[in-house]
């Protein structure tokens, strides 16, 4: 049994159960076996960071991938010079001011909701105590 977090726009990073399948001489057979780890969805703006998260990581691989075989053939050729034009530089250092922006925003707000939830729950709570408070002078 092992748990997997899935990569696609429905369910982005929500982890689900499945089996690794069983080997079979040089490979492994698919498991039908599927379950979800998480109780539900994210929804809201938890749902759109990750979005944004993920979209965030796929920009950021991709321009690895790109710096690898820029450094890949500069090693390759020595005479060879890597321009990168400036445009690119300046866009690249706003994508990661952006960047950072978001992930402040998202601790905001994850903390923003664990405090509305206690007020909830407090508030849940006081309710209940003074109704029962209520019923007990009524009686």
């Amino acid at each position: 049994m092992a748990v997997q977090a899935l990569q696609r726009y429905d369910n982005p990073g929500r982890r689900f159960y499945t089996c690794r399948g069983r080997k079979v001489n040089h490979g492994y057979e698919s498991c039908k076996f599927f379950h979800w780890y998480d109780v539900e969805k994210p929804q809201g703006w938890q749902h759109l960071a990750l979005l944004e998260a993920r979209d965030t990581i796929r920009g950021q691989k991709e321009e690895i991938r790109y710096l690898k075989e820029a450094m890949k053939a500069m090693t390759n050729d020595g005479e060879r010079q890597l321009e990168i034009p400036v445009y690119e530089v300046e866009e690249l250092k706003n994508c990661r001011e952006e960047c950072e922006f978001l992930k402040r925003q998202v601790l905001i707000l994850s903390e923003r909701s664990r405090v509305f939830r206690n007020v909830l729950i407090s508030s849940s709570v006081g309710f209940v105590v003074v109704l029962g408070v209520m019923v007990s002078m009524g009686k």
